[in-house]
């Protein structure tokens, strides 16, 4: 099972990173969870934590913008 684990929570974290936004958060509250996830999971979702690039700050602005008008 942990073999298993160790497989798939790399391709977890990928999929979040693909994802972004609300996934990225998701995995944030997972990370912690130590009690909920097997320590392969919260490992790599720990990177989601103080790991991730910047987003420009004109890509944010205009996404505010398209959402709210």
């Amino acid at each position: 099972m942990e073999a298993m684990h160790a497989r798939n929570a790399p391709r977890v974290l990928a999929m979040i990173h693909n994802l972004k936004g609300l996934y990225t958060k998701v995995g944030q509250v997972l990370s912690v969870r130590t009690d909920e996830l097997p320590a392969a999971y919260v490992a790599e979702l720990s990177t989601l934590q103080d790991a991730l690039p910047p987003r420009p700050f004109r890509g944010v602005r205009a996404q505010v913008r398209r959402t709210l008008g």
